[in-house]
């Protein structure tokens, strides 16, 4: 949806890279897959 990739733009402007926790951590918040919040 619009929000999940705002939300996303929003974090990769802050870091590159994001750890496993937190990646785990907005894939639940927004309904993802890890991987997709990877990529």
């Amino acid at each position: 949806t619009r929000h999940q990739i705002e939300v996303l733009e929003a974090i990769f402007q802050k870091e590159n890279y994001i750890r496993c926790e937190k990646r785990k951590e907005v894939a639940a918040t927004l309904n993802l897959s890890e991987r997709q919040v990877k990529v």
